[in-house]
C-alpha cells in the first residue's frame, strides 16, 4: 500500500486530511480503515526518507570517488 503514498497530491491530501479521519466520531470500521492508510502514509515517508538518504550518499561517493562507468 506504500505505493499509493509515491504521488504528491496523495501524500498532501493524508497529510492535510489525516486528523479527521482518525476522529472518534467516525465509525469504528471507518477509524480502523484509517489507521491502516496512515501506518502505511507513515511507512512510505519512512521509505522516502531513507531512499533520499541513500541516493544523497549514492551521489556523494560517485562526486567524492568519481564514477566508475566514466572510465569505460
Amino acid at each position: 500500500m506504500t505505493q499509493k503514498f509515491e504521488s504528491d497530491n496523495i501524500r498532501d491530501f493524508w497529510k492535510n486530511s489525516r486528523q479527521a479521519y482518525l476522529e472518534p466520531s467516525f465509525q469504528p470500521r471507518e477509524r480502523l480503515f484509517a489507521r491502516i492508510v496512515d501506518d502505511a502514509y507513515r511507512a512510505a515517508l519512512s521509505e522516502q526518507v531513507v531512499r533520499t538518504d541513500t541516493e544523497e550518499a549514492d551521489n556523494e561517493a560517485k562526486n567524492a570517488h568519481g564514477n566508475p562507468a566514466e572510465g569505460r
